[in-house]
């Protein structure tokens, strides 16, 4: 019974990860690691730089050698592979294929700090990772020649059991002279014929180059292999950085327009520019069958932007695919969204007579989630803003399937009368829409008179 209980709490230590931290130096790593041998219990290594050139010996000898089977998640943080931190090559190149060599990592974070970094030296540390299923590479400038990127596309594509991967555009950038399609299509060549669930590289995005020897859409072909049916992973893409957002939606749209592929969900972060507002109509214009839901984080600005609004809402009238918009808003000042009360009402009066397919509109103001029809969300435009949640909700309760489908069914009409419930407007709307509702046998409104089983028991009745 003790054996079994023994063994009970040995197993529970063992399927625990430890965390082992090496920064100054390596001494209580060591002794920790020595308890996890002991035990046989799993290890996450964090090294954080500034590290000497005589800790990465001792890091690699005394932990990196002594446990090797044990490791199953490395984070290194600091400015490790850096251009700018001088190390001895040799040394540098001895860690980085130690930490290659484990066999059973199955998560590796790099943290760089957001300098220009050696992409060949990031590659050599994962390289022969084949349990990797979570790769994340932060805050770093990708630096290296188009061999150096290759070579990563390369190596990314020999996990095979990758899952999750994250160079997004708030953490991961280019190094001058480095943002090419050359680049980027080979990492985009191996990504989409991988089984990657959670994936966001929208920080290797390219602009598009204003002179090029290529088609363009030979160029965008590998980028548009992302957003294939198959490939779920991208179902999601979050431009998330406001300063590189413009060139990379402008990419987006080139995609859309020369291979017809788009994801199902684009968030994208902006400073409510002409042309980021233009770049979303054009996107909307396309009418893209899995384009369905679009989140603008606005940063705002001082005026209303009606003039560069107005090709957004026409766009947006002759979308017919797209069911959910967000507007997430930041101007303290003005507290209120950039359109003024008579865009205000060409938004309105656009979801009225065109775009029967929008079923969710938000609005986001300082940090708190206010739906449209929220009466504190806008102080000075609550009519108008009225109006438009009401439209949106004869669009959520399917106006567009009796007015546009095929049914003339009476009963689908009622059924819909029905489930307006104690909505008068709705109500009223439904029947506007088919005054034939409101019929009888003898005319509209006209009530017929009761017959009787027995005709001589009317005279009783009147």
């Amino acid at each position: 019974m003790i054996r079994y209980i023994l063994r009970y709490i040995l197993s529970k230590i063992r399927n625990r990860v430890g965390n082992v931290r090496i920064r100054n130096d390596t001494a209580h790593a060591e002794q920790k690691v020595a308890r996890y041998v002991t035990v046989r219990q799993k290890i996450k290594l964090h090294l954080t730089c500034p590290v000497p050139d005589n800790l990465l010996d001792s890091a690699v000898e005394e932990v990196l050698e002594r446990a090797p089977d044990l490791i199953v998640e490395v984070s290194i943080s600091g400015e490790l592979f850096a251009n700018t931190w001088v190390l001895a090559t040799a040394k540098l190149e001895r860690f980085c294929d130690a930490i290659a060599r484990l066999p059973k990592v199955r998560a590796c974070s790099i943290q760089l700090r957001e300098r220009p970094s050696s992409l060949k030296l990031i590659t050599r540390t994962i390289r022969g990772a084949n349990n990797l299923t979570n790769l994340e590479i932060g805050p770093t400038v990708l630096d290296g020649s188009p061999q150096d990127f290759l070579e990563f596309a390369s190596v990314l594509s020999t996990f095979k059991q990758l899952k999750a991967l994250t160079l997004n555009s708030r953490c991961v950038k280019w190094a001058d002279g480095q943002n090419t399609f050359e680049n980027a299509n080979p990492i985009f060549e191996a990504l989409s014929k991988m089984d990657i669930h959670d994936l966001n590289i929208s920080g290797i995005i390219p602009t598009l180059p204003s002179e090029h020897v290529k088609p363009l859409g030979e160029l965008l072909l590998p980028l548009s292999k992302m957003f294939e049916p198959s490939n779920d992973a991208f179902k999601t893409w979050a431009l998330d950085d406001k300063d590189t957002s413009t060139d990379k939606l402008e990419t987006i749209s080139a995609v859309m327009k020369h291979h017809s592929a788009a994801p199902w969900l684009l968030s994208v972060s902006c400073y409510l520019s002409q042309k980021d507002l233009q770049i979303t109509a054009d996107l909307l214009a396309y009418d893209h069958q899995k384009l369905r839901v679009l989140f603008l984080y606005i940063f705002g600005t001082d005026t209303p932007l009606d003039q560069h609004l107005a090709p957004f809402i026409s766009a947006l009238g002759s979308n017919t695919r797209l069911d959910t918009l967000w507007f997430i808003y930041s101007d303290v000042r003005n507290r209120k969204v950039p359109m003024s009360d008579k865009m205000l009402l060409a938004f309105e009066e656009m979801l009225a007579t065109k775009n029967w397919t929008l079923v969710n509109l938000l609005y986001r103001l300082h940090g708190r989630s206010l739906e449209v029809e929220d009466d504190v969300s806008f102080d000075n435009q609550k009519k108008i803003v009225a109006k438009i949640a009401f439209q949106v909700k004869l669009n959520r309760l399917g106006r567009r399937r009796l007015l546009h489908g095929t049914t003339k069914s009476r009963y689908a009409w009622v059924d819909k009368l029905h489930e307006c419930g104690d909505d008068v407007s709705a109500i009223f709307y439904f029947l506007s829409m088919n005054p034939l509702l409101c019929e009888t046998a003898m005319g509209i409104g006209h009530e017929t008179k009761r017959r009787t089983k027995f005709p001589y028991l009317a005279k009783f009745r009147r």
